[in-house]
């Protein structure tokens, strides 16, 4: 040891050897702030001060530990939050100083192996899976401290809250929101369903959402995994996720586990964004059915669209097969409901609530209690009424197998069915009670470790009361300094303020001056003003009764118009009157030309017709005329020709006798007579 060392103070040393800061910043701080000979409180004091510490690292050191602020290449800054299996704190890169979240195994897990593979198991999920809605691994590792290997996975750091942490901050989300933060999630649990992960333990606590609304998966360590890599094998015994958000078939020893078993998680996790409780709403019945849901829902929001309604009661079915098949498809129906929205929470606050919450032994997250990272530790009272309801879901008239609907035509396979399921709880109850009993003989041997650290923790309280009382002398000895050097600085500040209140009421005279000189101007502009606008007024009186004569004048010449124009349109109305009847008699006009044309065109087709009548009477005269003058001439006496043509010509010219009977006459005559091919024709064609 050398002569440093030996003078140094304890909590210097301490520093020292967690390697958070090196010699070369340590020194010359030391040096320049003088603390060679200060205490450990003011040494501590000025780091932080000079924000070369944490808070954290600051008690940490104080308490005389170091060890674990250097994991690897990465320092610990502060805690970030506590799980079943591990801590996870703030801490940064020794060469890039970039911030990333780093999970350690819990201390008293490091030795089991079931944990061990779990943890394993998580380094490897986000390690391999690449998605911008689940936890981008970094790096894992493990190093011996204390003859102990310490498992440790690094991650990239959302500051932000968990879903459980958001809702009970805000009551309740927006659905808008809800629907958005479920959207994303069911997008990274598709994407790890694909790559052979079911996560079996999805709830509002591994839920982290960013400030901007960005949703991150976290929490891998009871994911069940299916992939090629089969050594994790003995990580997937256990198949109970967290009470409350677990799917029914989970807590089925037989049932098959595959990526439905995630969406009625995710059912579970938008039903308690949405009202800030899960729809068991603390009742004995842990796998409610999806109507009753529905109704604990709607018992506290009154505002949810009717479409979305049917999307988490399909979710929450208890039959895996009545559920979406993927979480693309819950992903795909939540899409339309879902708005981004940013996240503005104090994030440094919410760390100290956890820190406190986690101090004073509640939970912060009190949900995030999962019965798989326990063992098998819960209370028999607690596995009776946990199996009740899971009998309760399975075995409800409305949710039967086929085979066990038929129960009243078969009763005897159904009980024997339920016998087989009674009987397999039954060994499982058994298996958890004798773990229960070694878990209680773990539990005494811990109670006197206790009562060990009680008195060492006794020791240190009065350790801390001593540290409070120089602490609070430091303080009263700073503060009488500090009274004295403000009591100087007042003084001085005092006299400076009495010259400064000297020249502000030289200069407040002198502009009391410049306001008088400007009211005086103010007022003269006012009054000039005032009879250029009195001018002014008298000027517009005048125009305005000017105005309002040729109003006058202009409204009678507007009246004597109006009656112009209404005698105008009452002769146009007679004029209208006039041509509608002149086109009617022209109309009438036109019709009786037409019919007038009509008729003329009979009367000619019937002219016609005559004449051409006429004219077959005229050649049939002139053919009878020259029979006739052959016949006269062979006549012997041409008193009886004469008498002949005088009856032939009265008949002729008788109105009465028609033309046919002339030709009767003719043909009677002929008749009678001798032939006349021998008569000589003495009347020519003319004749």
């Amino acid at each position: 040891m050398n002569a440093r060392e030996a003078t140094e103070s304890r909590f210097l040393d301490t520093l020292r050897r967690s390697q958070l800061l090196a010699d070369e910043e340590i020194d010359p701080f030391v040096e320049r702030r003088g603390l060679s000979d200060a205490e450990d409180s003011a040494i501590a004091r000025e780091f932080l001060n000079a924000q070369l510490l944490t808070p954290f690292q600051a008690k940490y050191l104080m308490h005389g530990r170091w060890r674990g602020l250097v994991i690897g290449k990465y320092r610990i800054f502060e805690p970030v939050s506590a799980g079943g299996m591990g801590e996870i704190y703030l801490a940064r890169q020794s060469e890039s100083d970039t911030p990333v979240a780093i999970k350690i195994l819990r201390s008293e897990l490091r030795e089991s192996v079931r944990m061990i593979e779990r943890f394993r198991l998580e380094a490897f999920a986000v390690m391999t899976l690449k998605h911008p809605n689940l936890m981008r691994g970094i790096e894992y590792d493990a190093i011996e401290s204390m003859r102990r290997e310490t498992h440790y996975l690094v991650t990239e750091f959302v500051p932000g809250p968990n879903l459980y942490e958001l809702t009970v901050i805000r009551r309740q989300l927006p659905w808008q929101q809800a629907c958005d933060i479920v959207q994303q999630a069911a997008l990274g649990l598709h994407y790890a369903h694909e790559h052979g992960f079911v996560h079996r333990d999805v709830k509002p606590g591994n839920l982290i959402v960013s400030s901007s609304g960005i949703v991150k998966v976290v929490d891998f360590g009871l994911a069940q995994y299916k992939g090629e890599d089969e050594s994790f094998g003995f990580s997937l015994r256990k198949r109970r996720g967290t009470e409350r958000f677990a799917a029914p078939e989970q807590s089925v020893t037989d049932y098959p586990i595959d990526p439905r078993t995630d969406v009625y998680s995710l059912g579970c996790t938008l039903f308690f964004a949405l009202c800030g409780r899960p729809p068991s709403d603390d009742s004995p019945d842990l796998y409610p059915s999806s109507k009753t849901g529905i109704s604990r829902l709607l018992a506290h929001r009154d505002d949810l669209p009717d479409n979305l309604l049917p999307i988490i009661k399909r979710m929450l079915r208890r039959k895996p097969e009545q559920r979406f098949a993927t979480a693309a498809e819950v992903a795909a129906e939540l899409a339309p409901f879902s708005k981004r929205l940013s996240v503005d929470i104090n994030y440094p606050a919410l760390l100290r609530a956890r820190e406190k919450s986690r101090r004073s032994g509640a939970s912060w997250n009190t949900e995030a209690k999962v019965a798989a990272t326990t063992e098998e530790t819960e209370l028999p009272h607690t596995l009776e009424s946990h199996r009740a309801a899971v009998l309760n879901a399975f075995a409800a008239d409305h949710d039967l197998p086929a085979e066990l609907r038929q129960a009243d035509q078969a009763p005897d396979q159904g009980i024997d069915r339920f016998a087989e399921i009674y009987r397999r709880h039954r060994q499982q109850v058994d298996r958890l009670s004798e773990r229960i009993e070694a878990l209680e003989q773990s539990l005494r041997e811990s109670r006197a470790t206790a009562s060990e650290l009680r008195t060492q923790l006794g020791a240190k309280e009065i350790e801390k009361q001593q540290v409070i009382a120089e602490n609070r002398e430091i303080v009263e000895l700073m503060r009488h300094e500090a009274i004295a050097v403000n009591n100087a600085e007042h003084d001085q500040e005092t006299a400076q303020q009495r010259q400064q209140i000297e020249r502000l009421e030289q200069s407040l005279q002198t502009t009391s001056q410049q306001l008088d000189d400007l009211q005086t101007r103010f007022n003269q502009e006012i009054a000039q003003r005032d009879r250029t606008h009195a001018r002014a007024i008298d000027d517009l009186g005048q125009q305005l009764a000017a105005t309002r004569e040729m109003f006058q004048r202009e409204r009678a010449k507007r009246q004597r118009t109006a009656h112009h124009i209404r005698q105008l349109r009452a002769q146009t109305h007679r004029i209208n009157e006039q041509l509608h009847d002149a086109k009617q008699q022209q109309s009438q006009s036109a019709a009786a030309a037409e019919t007038e044309h009509q008729a003329r065109k009979r009367a000619e087709t019937l002219l016609s017709h005559c004449t051409d009548r006429l004219n077959e009477v005229v050649r049939r005269a002139n053919a009878l005329s020259t029979q006739v003058t052959a016949m006269f001439s062979q006549l012997s006496s041409h008193q009886a020709e004469e008498n002949f043509f005088e009856s032939y010509e009265k008949a002729c010219e008788s109105d009465d006798d028609s033309p046919h009977r002339t030709h009767q006459m003719l043909d009677e005559f002929l008749e009678d007579s001798s032939p006349l091919d021998s008569l000589p024709n003495h009347y020519s064609d003319d004749e």
